[in-house]
């Protein structure tokens, strides 16, 4: 939910639960991560401005498998990456994203 307007700004909704506006593209829209298979199939939330959301702070980041391009703020690596992570990643020992040079 990338709607700065929703009270549900910042967490995982579908159609089904609605609450959103639906816009494909632009400011506050909402992404259909169901259409992007290769790049959400093997993905990890990562808890950016999460649990309590400050509106147009960023909304949305997944550590996620690279696309054919640049990312719109999340944090892409190879496919092979991302499948060991998911693997050895354990949520209660609470693992930290570090990005730099």
């Amino acid at each position: 939910m990338q709607d700065n307007e929703s009270r549900w700004y910042n967490t995982l909704r579908n159609k089904h639960k609605g609450g959103f506006r639906w816009r494909i593209s632009g400011y506050n829209s909402s992404e259909r991560l169901r259409h992007c298979t290769s790049q959400y199939r093997w993905s990890i939330v990562i808890d950016f401005n999460r649990p309590n959301p400050m509106r147009h702070r960023g909304s949305g980041i997944f550590l996620h498998v690279n696309g054919s391009g640049v990312t719109a703020g999340c944090v892409s690596a190879p496919k092979g990456f991302i499948r060991k992570a998911m693997k050895t990643l354990d949520p209660a020992k609470k693992p930290v994203i570090a990005i730099g040079r």
